[in-house]
């Protein structure tokens, strides 16, 4: 009884370790993206006028996702704005899907740009967001802010 058990034990061990050296037929193992820039929102470093910038994404469960940007300014401006970009992980680095949405606001000190995309599944997604004020002719920062939202992963 004893020597039954234990050959089982050893049958269960050596399959287990030879489904974890071989791996599953048919399953591709994709490097997972760095945690780089996945906190959602950047933190200003020296503007005059851009107080922060948002990026976020949301698996709708449904084929696609919903992305959003923001920007904020720390007071009334003339000019501010955010382009907004889907990304999707290729396995090695994070590549555009879209071309980005931008939206231009005035004589305010805050916008929003969301958009819904249908994607194909199997893939990790990401936002990247660009941020930027206009007022009294000065772009700032030059160049615009960027921001990263964390990344989902569509089944």
């Amino acid at each position: 009884m004893v020597k039954v058990k234990r050959s089982r034990f050893v049958f269960l061990v050596l399959s287990l370790f030879l489904v974890l050296c071989v791996g599953v037929p048919g399953v591709i193992a994709v490097p997972l993206p760095s945690d780089e820039g996945s906190s959602g929102t950047i933190g200003i470093q020296s503007t005059l006028y851009l107080a922060s910038g948002s990026s976020y994404i949301t698996n709708n469960y449904d084929g696609t996702v919903s992305v959003l940007g923001k920007s904020e300014a720390v007071q009334i401006v003339d000019q501010i704005w955010v382009k907004v970009y889907l990304q999707r992980w290729n396995g090695a680095q994070w590549v555009d899907v879209t071309s980005g949405l931008r939206k231009d606001a005035y004589n305010t000190y805050y916008v929003s740009k969301g958009a819904v995309y249908s994607v194909p599944g199997g893939y990790y997604y990401r936002t990247r967001s660009e941020h930027q004020v206009i007022h009294n002719g000065i772009y700032d920062p030059s160049p615009p802010a960027v921001s990263y939202s964390g990344y989902i992963w569509v089944p």
